[in-house]
């Protein structure tokens, strides 16, 4: 009888804390669930930020080198001659006996340009110069428009 008394508190003991059980049990794996997503979000953020980290460097050294570049030119657009060059070729001015060539940029597409530039510079041959026939031009542009 001792043993069943005995067997039956356990039973009485086990069933008023098995809820408690169950419930710290729930508990510690909520707690480890939670604090393992924790660390995994903890390790991609400071993956991301690595990235970041690792693109501002490589922007930072490319804005040295460019840095660097603008400086050199810098010293190089105050000399006579990179001002010479420049009035040249962006306001088309020549020296005095220099001959400017000025070619329309439809022109630079056609295929025989380089025998339009050898043509002006060793065979040079007057345009015809007489006035264009007035009656042709009207004709012309009601027919096509501009």
């Amino acid at each position: 009888m001792v043993e069943r008394n005995s067997v039956k508190n356990n039973r009485v003991k086990a069933q008023k804390r098995g809820p408690i059980r169950y419930i710290t049990l729930l508990t510690a794996l909520f707690m480890s669930g939670f604090l393992l997503f924790q660390i995994w979000r903890s390790y991609t953020l400071t993956f991301q930020k690595l990235e970041i980290l690792d693109q501002a460097k490589e922007e930072v050294e490319q804005l040295r080198l460019r840095n660097v570049e603008l400086v050199l030119m810098s010293e190089k657009v105050v000399t006579e001659a990179y001002i010479e060059s420049q009035a040249r070729d962006r306001l088309n001015y020549a020296k005095d006996g220099e001959l400017l060539y000025i070619i329309p940029e439809e022109l630079l597409e056609d295929p025989d340009l380089n025998d339009y530039i050898d043509s002006l510079q060793y065979g040079y041959q007057p345009v015809d110069t007489k006035p264009p026939d007035v009656l042709t031009e009207w004709l012309e542009l009601f027919q096509f428009g501009i």
